[in-house]
């Protein structure tokens, strides 16, 4: 399965890691995490969207890693699933509280599973841990970065400056991240 990326001018390969017969089989991967986002989930071989039950779309997470060459690869994670229960456990780890879709953006994963018969009695085991801040190729994207110290504040001026209008302090608002976490 391929996908356009954010512009539309290169594919994105999804991470194999089920058959060692296919190009690009591996079992674990590192790189910069690039992009994440809910999207819904599509029938393995009609390639057709899945639902529920009761109509809903299946959503699952997207991680699109970038590694070290630039090449990019798609991680495809169900909710509830040990894929993310891994990366939620990295994330953590590495300090992110209560994760969002944006909250890993910039930072670097090594994420790998292990070879065996996996099915839904026995999902496959993922492990996964966040290394730092990551290095992107390109996309016009700032990787994450820990705040910068801030300057010292101006000396105050020698002269008086002339009285201006007090405006009123605006009212403190309180921002909910709706986000859900996965």
């Amino acid at each position: 399965m391929s996908l356009l990326d954010y512009n539309g001018q290169s594919t994105v390969s999804s991470w194999n890691f089920t058959d060692r017969e296919k190009p690009g089989f591996m079992l674990a991967i590192r790189g910069t995490i690039v992009e994440m986002a809910e999207v819904q989930e599509l029938d393995y071989k009609t390639k057709q969207p899945k639902f529920w039950q009761d109509g809903g779309p299946r959503l699952q997470m997207r991680i699109i890693i970038q590694g070290a060459s630039g090449r990019e690869l798609a991680w495809y994670i169900r909710p509830k699933s040990k894929a993310s229960d891994a990366l939620l456990a990295a994330l953590t780890e590495y300090g992110v509280n209560m994760p969002t879709y944006g909250s890993a953006l910039g930072l670097e994963i090594e994420a790998q599973t292990f070879e065996g018969t996996y099915n839904e009695k026995n999902p496959r085991p993922f492990a996964a841990q966040i290394l730092g801040p990551g290095k992107v190729q390109h996309r016009g994207f700032k990787p994450f970065a820990a705040p910068a110290a801030q300057a010292p504040a101006p000396a105050a001026p020698a002269t008086p400056a002339p009285a201006q209008q007090q405006i009123p302090a605006a009212p403190e608002i309180t921002v909910y991240d709706d986000e859900i976490p996965f």
